[in-house]
């Protein structure tokens, strides 16, 4: 018999309210997963209900099926006005630290932290602009083309806000790009690119693509000096982001459950991801290879990608395998989510999928010894 080597569980449900979280708690707590993303709205002033909420509910779901807290959780920062922060919002570290207290974050967060939480992803899909391809296109994410000394200033500003006795208690996650891309575009997120407008480069590459550079390489004089010797990924320590939060996706349930890394789009993206940087750890914080149904095909796929990307990641980055640099996958998404999100359209993974998810992993125990 063997275990995986990655953590396992599901993206909440969004938007997060009491009556969607309960149905979220009832399907975690079904399929027996320690792990969940919650997204964290603004709340200034106070803390964010429907978050803290969220956390209780997920909590009592992971502690009911054996868990102690929620060390395998992530937790989503959601800002909704259009085109901001900017730069006059956040033109300084010490300017991020204030948004985030401000927007009652660092409350939210605190109460993520006091329950065990460790990992928070800041904003969501950075490419997706919608048609029109502007942050204030409805249909786009609020932070679409952001700027990269705001993420920089806000990587390094929670990087740095929660210690206890000198142990780091939080942990960033950069957030990737929107699913089922083709390499170069994919590629074009993180480096230099002259053929993909726009050229996103949040990894901050040179135009030869021979390297990532930090922000004072690239910016000069025009950033703040505390970063100005940071990369934006990990780069074997010298990111202002620990980790990275990947979207892997695939056109169908069949293609999402293939083991061939070249024939299925969701393991394409680690494999991606680790071209540009190997030694950051990754979680996927979105797998799906179905569009919006509650369908059975999901979940046994769901339980296949798992224990394919847990066996990719068994092996040699050289040898084409993850290296062991993927820490978890969360499926997407329990019962419900946002239709104005990255496929537009309306996901669900409720009783039939978690069903199907669950008797797949008693077959692939029983059949292969794959025990998860």
């Amino acid at each position: 018999m063997s275990s995986l080597n990655i953590w396992t569980g599901f993206h909440w449900c969004s938007p997060v309210s009491p009556n969607n979280s309960a149905m979220a708690k009832e399907l975690l707590q079904t399929t027996g997963r320690w792990g969940t993303v919650l997204i964290v709205g603004s709340s200034p002033g106070g803390s964010d209900g429907n978050f803290t909420d969220a956390c209780d509910r997920a909590l009592a779901a992971i502690q009911a099926a054996g868990g102690a807290d929620l060390s395998e959780c992530v937790a989503r920062l959601y800002y909704g006005q259009a085109c901001r922060p900017n730069l006059s919002d956040i033109g300084s570290v010490s300017a991020a630290n204030t948004w985030l207290q401000d927007n009652g974050y660092y409350n939210s967060l605190n109460y993520f932290v006091g329950k065990g939480g460790r990992m928070c992803v800041v904003f969501n899909e950075l490419n997706q602009g919608g048609p029109s391809q502007s942050c204030s296109d409805p249909s786009a994410e609020p932070q679409y083309d952001a700027d990269p000394r705001v993420m920089g200033y806000l990587g390094y500003a929670l990087q740095n806000a929660y210690y206890n006795q000198g142990n780091r208690q939080l942990f960033t996650l950069f957030p990737g790009p929107t699913g089922l891309l083709d390499q170069g575009t994919f590629d074009s997120y993180f480096q230099y690119s002259s053929s993909h407008a726009p050229n996103f480069n949040y990894d901050l590459w040179d135009s030869s693509n021979s390297q990532a550079q930090t922000f004072g390489q690239v910016y000069g004089g025009n950033v703040d000096a505390t970063i100005a010797n940071r990369t934006m990924l990990y780069h074997g320590g010298s990111g202002v982001f620990d980790r990275v939060a990947l979207h892997c996706y695939a056109n169908s349930p069949s293609e999402f459950a293939n083991a061939t890394i070249g024939n299925n789009n969701a393991l394409e993206y680690i494999q991606w991801l680790l071209q540009i940087d190997p030694s950051g750890w990754i979680y996927v914080t979105e797998a799906s290879g179905s569009d919006y149904y509650d369908s059975p095909n999901e979940g046994s796929a769901l339980a296949q990608y798992e224990a394919n990307v847990s066996s990719w990641n068994g092996q040699a980055i050289t040898s084409g395998g993850f290296g062991g640099q993927v820490q978890a996958v969360y499926g997407y998404i329990l019962d419900i989510s946002n239709p104005n999100g990255s496929r537009n359209s309306q996901d669900r993974f409720s009783c039939r999928a978690a069903a199907a998810y669950n008797a797949e992993r008693s077959s692939l125990c029983s059949q292969q010894g794959i025990c998860f």
